[in-house]
């Protein structure tokens, strides 16, 4: 008997893809910054399109938090986050359930993945993923990618990473991934575009077919 073919993957980030919680995570910067004299610069979701970094080290620096001072942010930043206000993006339930029954699929995450978790399982989410690869102190999404990959046991050019940041289209890039952005994120239009990814969704439901062209797609 000839062996069962193997799913494609997709990837999905979390903030931002799946779940609308900017106000969660800029709730978290402005009272980190607070306890540090310093002002979250960002004060809109239109401002922090334009400043915030997936790359979260940066979003401390940038404001003089440095050094030792950053795990010190950082455990002040989770102890008291939580999920409760955010949402899933309109629509992107339907998705997940349309594709989940085509594709396994998977998220990475810089939110920690017992946090990603516990969200998805409030909003119903968590069973269209057989993978949850959350952050740590290091914000280099290449290497979860490789990891969720691994373990996924799915080949670069049979998965597709879904981001709404440089950094996930980057990640995507470095490890041969086909690279679908979002635009209705956490980055600009011209900051996502920069990075060239091989196609754009504007909203969750443009997922699905822009999925199924990069798949159909063949490779130059």
């Amino acid at each position: 008997m000839a062996s069962r073919a193997r799913k494609k993957l997709i990837v999905f980030d979390f903030d931002g893809v799946i779940i609308d919680s900017f106000a969660e995570h800029k709730r978290r910067y402005d009272y980190v910054y607070r306890t540090f004299g310093r002002r979250n610069p960002a004060k809109t979701l239109k401002e922090w399109k334009k400043w915030h970094d997936s790359a979260w080290e940066l979003n401390f620096t940038r404001v003089g938090i440095e050094g030792k001072q950053i795990n010190v942010a950082l455990e002040r930043y989770w102890n008291g986050f939580a999920y409760a206000k955010s949402k899933p993006f309109k629509g992107i339930e339907l998705v997940l359930r349309a594709i989940s029954r085509k594709y396994a699929l998977a998220i990475i995450s810089n939110t920690k993945g017992s946090a990603v978790s516990k969200a998805l399982s409030k909003f119903n989410l968590r069973k269209f993923f057989a993978v949850i690869q959350g952050g740590s102190h290091e914000s280099g999404k290449a290497v979860r990618l490789a990891a969720v990959l691994e373990k996924c046991k799915a080949r670069a050019a049979d998965a597709v990473i879904i981001g709404d940041t440089p950094a996930d289209i980057r990640a995507g890039k470095a490890l041969g991934v086909k690279t679908l952005a979002v635009s209705y994120g956490w980055s600009t239009k011209e900051r996502i575009n920069a990075e060239k990814p091989d196609a754009t969704a504007r909203t969750p439901g443009g997922i699905p077919k822009a999925v199924e062209k990069l798949f159909s797609a063949k490779r130059s």
